[in-house]
């Protein structure tokens, strides 16, 4: 398909009312021959975008497009869109001193937005020749915050230490593996944007311990134009390679790798069913309590235990009643977690599924389950945490109990 076709039909998938057509539309968008350009139609439709969960595709697709130095410099210089050319500015700060000139010349940009990111990228570059721009913007920016944010951004400039890229980029082809594992490490703490390719090369292939470590290099980096090779190496490899890919993919927590992580979350190992149900939470991506709901029926525990977790730190409506499920569990672990997690989720059946609790075989499940009530003000279940404490077996769980009853007022 050419660009035209596809800028066409994705330009009109941007309007169509169903959420779900626009995240595929920014989706295919990231995946452009013309960077520059799909950046631009990204920026627009983002700027009239209400959907949070659409925006966040939005912003991942801009994050996935691979442009160079001197295409973000035009951007920034020349864009229309100021979402555009505030990722213009974000993005040059991941590439050290290659484009500060960029970044010096859009200080004064008109939108707060854009040049609120510039004084970040002006910060993360570490370039001294950026004090006096922003000790001026921190004094003259109409924007108090924006004061504040430059000023912060020249602090940081002054008390950087500058990672010598080049010196570790060398370090990669040393012939100890430990000293090229060292490299990964460093270059994935630098956020220098121009390591991607170096990162991504020593992932691929190799001693298993230099790739391992690339890999994981890759999540710290910060860039998400290594997402469609980590999927590759998340679905390609086994072992520690593969747990490593999963978790680059949760510290980069763009949407797009959620089809591939949740058909990981089916996968015959367990410990990448985990990471991937891990991953997926980190991402919060719409719906994640549907994905999430048949792994409560997993064999292995520590699954199980994973989904509830990452259903306690979901932000889908549908969160409560999934733990609600998760209340049957056969473990008591997982049970008393399902109960603890309850009390922070909004639920009109909370209160009545947590109660039956009370009597629980397990007294975890039954402290866990008062403590709960007790957060949620449930007084009229006061009666039965005061039964509960009369047939407790220590005196320190009847003295808990108590407690949650009185608190009450029961």
């Amino acid at each position: 398909m050419s660009w035209l076709l596809l800028a066409w039909l994705s330009a009109a998938s941007l309007q169509d009312p169903d959420p779900r057509a626009r995240v595929l539309a920014y989706r295919e968008l990231a995946e452009a021959q013309d960077s520059a350009a799909a950046v631009e139609q990204i920026a627009a439709a983002l700027s009239t975008e209400s959907d949070p969960q659409v925006r966040a595709a939005g912003q991942d697709a801009l994050s996935r497009l691979d442009l160079n130095v001197d295409q973000l410099a035009a951007l920034l210089g020349e864009s229309e869109e100021p979402i555009a050319r505030a990722w213009a500015a974000h993005s040059l700060g991941r590439h050290g001193p290659l484009g500060v000139d960029a970044l010096l010349a859009a200080v004064e940009d008109t939108s707060p937005q854009v040049r609120g990111e510039v004084y970040d990228a002006l910060a993360r570059s570490g370039d001294p020749r950026a004090l006096q721009a922003l000790r001026r913007a921190a004094v003259k920016d109409p924007s108090a915050l924006l004061r504040e944010r430059a000023s912060q951004a020249a602090l940081q400039v002054v008390g950087r230490q500058e990672v010598q890229i080049n010196a570790e980029l060398a370090r990669l082809g040393h012939p100890d593996p430990g000293e090229r594992v060292l490299a990964c490490k460093r270059l994935g703490q630098a956020g220098d944007w121009r390591a991607l390719q170096p990162l991504l090369d020593a992932a691929k292939a190799g001693d298993p311990m230099v790739r391992e470590a690339a890999i994981l290099a890759l999540g710290q980096l910060g860039d998400h134009r290594a997402v469609p090779e980590l999927e590759v190496l998340a679905t390609q490899t086994s072992g520690k390679l593969r747990y490593s890919a999963i978790a680059a993919l949760a510290h980069l927590a763009d949407e797009s790798a959620v089809p591939t992580l949740t058909s990981l979350m089916q996968d015959p190992d367990p410990a990448t069913r985990q990471l991937a149900v891990r991953a997926v939470s980190w991402t919060d991506p719409a719906g994640s309590a549907a994905l999430f709901l048949p792994l409560l029926a997993d064999p292995e525990e520590a699954v199980r235990l994973e989904v509830i977790g990452a259903l306690g730190q979901s932000s889908d409506p549908e969160r409560a009643a999934a733990l609600i499920t998760a209340l049957a569990d056969p473990s008591p672990f997982a049970r008393a977690e399902a109960a603890r997690l309850l009390a922070r989720a909004d639920h009109p059946r909370s209160i009545e599924a947590l109660t039956p609790l009370l009597k629980d075989r397990d007294p975890l499940v039954r402290l866990s389950a008062a403590a709960s009530l007790q957060t949620l003000g449930a007084t009229q279940a006061a009666p039965a945490i005061r039964k509960a404490a009369e047939k407790a077996p220590t005196a320190e769980e009847k003295a808990t109990l108590e407690a949650a009853a009185a608190a009450l007022g029961g």
